[in-house]
Order: C-alpha cells, then sequence, then structure tokens
C-alpha cells in the first residue's frame, strides 16, 4: 500500500487502527496487516456502522467483521472513487464519509482538493485490500487503539 493514509508499519501511524485478515488471534503485530491513522479511519468506520447499524461496532476493540458487511462497504468505497472521478466535493459524496470531530472535516475542507485525491487513492487501495482479505479469509478485523 503506497498512500499516505495506509501503512505496513504500525510505528508509521498516529494512533493506528489495524485491519486484520482473518480473525484476530492475539498476535501483537501481524505481518500482512495493514494501518490508517484513527482520523482516516473514521471516513471508512461510516460504511461500518451503516452497513451493519446493530453491530456493537468500536473503534477502540477488537471486532471481527464478515465478509457480508464488507462486500456493500467494498461497493460504496468503489462509488466515492467514481464520485470524485466525477469531480464530487466533499458535501455531494454519498454516503456520506464520517470524521471523527468537527474540528478533523474543517481541516479537510481546509485542503479539500488535496484531501479528495488523497481520500479517493486510500479508498480504492483499501477496497482492493478489503475484497482480496475478506474474500480470502471470511473476515477481517478490526483492531482499535
Amino acid at each position: 500500500m503506497s498512500t499516505h493514509w495506509i501503512s505496513t508499519n504500525p510505528e508509521a501511524v498516529v494512533h493506528p487502527i489495524e485491519l486484520v485478515p482473518g480473525s484476530y488471534n492475539r498476535d501483537a503485530v501481524r505481518e500482512a496487516s495493514i494501518y490508517l491513522p484513527e482520523e482516516q479511519f473514521a471516513h471508512f468506520e461510516a460504511l461500518l456502522v451503516l452497513h451493519d447499524p446493530l453491530s456493537s461496532f468500536s473503534r477502540y476493540a477488537f471486532t471481527e467483521v464478515p465478509l457480508a458487511i464488507w462486500a456493500p462497504v467494498i461497493e460504496d468505497m468503489h462509488a466515492w472513487v467514481t464520485q470524485i472521478d466525477d469531480n464530487a466535493r466533499l458535501d455531494q459524496i454519498t454516503p456520506s464519509p464520517g470524521f471523527i470531530s468537527a474540528h478533523s472535516r474543517q481541516r479537510f475542507l481546509e485542503r479539500e482538493t488535496e484531501n479528495l485525491r488523497a481520500f479517493r487513492e486510500t479508498s480504492d487501495q483499501l477496497a482492493t485490500w478489503l475484497k482480496d482479505a475478506a474474500h480470502k479469509h471470511g473476515v477481517v478485523s478490526v483492531l482499535g487503539m
């Protein structure tokens, strides 16, 4: 993964959220995992909540998310890529990406064009990674801070 929002090194990420292909098995660091900063993970977390509203998902816990939930999340991420390619602004993107705070959203908007490019690239790469991992393992675990 080559975006500045995704890393394979947890030490390179501030407040990392780890995505683990497969079930969580208490290993401290998994070589196949990827990491996103908590602030950027919130964009994608909104889709998890949208597609699994009854779950007890928390970015501060260890949660196994099955392929049945990831599949529509991945579809929405591809839709985001298409919308950004069609020059959508943040407020035009549906479903709406999440933000960790109003301040985080404001910072995103201050550099909207640059941040949308990074968001688009991350959405595209993350959707590809999630599709491969979820199909191979049946679940992708989200490990919070």
